[in-house]
């Protein structure tokens, strides 16, 4: 006996299957005159084939707007907060707070002493 539970209880609409006509999540290409001024900027690999090198440059030219080269670049999202949660905030880390670090320590130490 097969169980009813997974199936629905009705059929809302059915609809047709259609192909999209072009991948949305494809790169457009650029304009080689475009791509060989953008890629003044950059440092490529010379070893790279013409092909790797033309898809790499298509690349960072379609996300030009998510990456930066420098700090001044860098876009500020206004109203936007990220709190990160440490697993273990004893754990040094290169921003080291050697304070806090003294403090969680001697809190340490005074709970194994008493």
């Amino acid at each position: 006996m097969h169980s009813d539970r997974h199936r629905p209880a009705s059929v809302a609409c059915i609809s047709e299957f259609k192909l999209p006509e072009e991948d949305s999540n494809a790169i457009k290409a650029v304009n080689t005159d475009t791509l060989a001024q953008f890629a003044k900027d950059y440092k490529l690999n010379p070893e790279l084939s013409r092909d790797d090198r033309h898809l790499l440059l298509n690349t960072l030219y379609e996300y030009k707007d998510c990456l930066t080269r420098s700090y001044k670049d860098l876009k500020i999202h206004q109203g936007y907060k990220l709190d990160i949660d440490l697993k273990d905030p004893t754990c040094r880390s290169y921003t080291d707070n050697i304070d806090y670090r003294k403090k969680i320590q001697k809190k340490q130490t005074n709970k194994f002493l008493n």
